[in-house]
């Protein structure tokens, strides 16, 4: 038994990830197992009856086993995982192939650094808060990640996220002595300058909300919708007949919240749209996170020049909670 063909390391794992094995002339059921490298842990299993060899697909494994999340308690800035890449092992009748890493964005892998960023390079973070940027880079490239604190004074701190694959920085204020007025992220590949992303630190409205999402590569982004408003709350009751008359047995309750977002450049703008289409939403209070459903299925932009604004509604994904 061998494997003839395997997919790169890196490929996404919603692209089509094929393995081919042959028999080497002998016929028979081939068993083809998907576990993970580092745990152990059986993903998936298919077999391939009678036969001297063949292909199998182990994309939609990955897929339905994939968890995102969210860090929690992001005490200073860090490297964090939100479950977007996964180190695979697959045997064919214990014949092991080379372990391979896949994850969830589709970059180009002849490139050294790719930023999985929608959003604009210029942002705003309150005291407390956190963001995260996340960004793929091959392994044989030496990432760094840079956040420079300025305020009535100036301080640093270097992060070097694991070599290659599909990363996560979370950039807070936490950790520094002071709380900056400002923050500079840079990302270096090789000791040269890739990316930036400046914050301007602030203090949020009291009607603003933080929502984070899934962009269309599969990254958390995270944005402050500085308006929340039209709260609606429904309730549906069963009732049921006694001799008395009718009697309430349960009352469901079922939340909705509008969040409205700042006037934005088009850039922007596109990036918050992708939160419509988003597979996952989260909507942050502190170093919580619950995950809601989104009921807006189109966004228009209100204009005001070359800026504009939108609104999307959410709601709870398990009832009776609240927003």
């Amino acid at each position: 038994m061998k494997f003839t063909s395997i997919p790169e390391s890196y490929s996404s794992f919603y692209d089509a990830l094929p393995y081919t094995v042959d028999a080497e002339g002998a016929v028979g059921d081939i068993e083809i197992v998907v576990s993970d490298a580092a745990s152990g842990e059986r993903l998936g299993t298919k077999t391939l009856c009678a036969a001297a060899g063949g292909t199998v697909d182990i994309a939609p494994m990955l897929r339905s086993v994939v968890s995102y999340r969210l860090p929690e308690g992001v005490e200073r800035c860090a490297v964090v995982d939100t479950g977007a890449q996964l180190s695979v092992a697959v045997t064919a009748n214990g014949t092991a192939a080379p372990t391979r890493k896949f994850i969830a964005a589709r970059v180009d892998l002849g490139a050294l650094f790719t930023l999985l960023e929608a959003q604009c390079e210029r942002r705003t973070l309150a005291a407390g808060e956190y963001d995260l940027v996340s960004f793929f880079s091959m392994p044989d490239a030496v990432a760094e990640v840079v956040v420079e604190a300025f305020g009535s004074g100036y301080e640093f701190m270097t992060l070097e996220p694991p070599s290659g694959g599909q990363r996560t920085v979370a950039v807070t204020t936490r950790g520094f002595a002071e709380v900056p007025q400002r923050l500079a992220v840079t990302l270096r590949i090789d000791g040269e300058a890739v990316a930036a992303i400046d914050y301007d630190v602030v203090e949020n409205p009291s009607t603003a909300r933080r929502v984070a999402w899934l962009d269309g590569q599969h990254a958390p982004e995270i944005y402050t919708f500085p308006v929340s408003c039209g709260m609606t709350v429904g309730a549906s009751r069963r009732r049921c007949i006694t001799p008395e008359g009718r009697t309430t047995v349960a009352v469901e309750r079922d939340t909705t919240l509008r969040v409205v977002s700042a006037y934005e450049p088009r850039a922007q703008l596109a990036a918050l749209a992708e939160i419509i289409v988003s597979p996952r939403v989260w909507l942050l209070e502190g170093d919580a996170c619950r995950e809601v459903d989104v009921l807006t299925d189109t966004l228009m932009t209100a204009d005001c020049g070359a800026l504009g604004s939108i609104a999307v509604t959410l709601r709870g994904r398990r009832k009776e909670v609240r927003l």
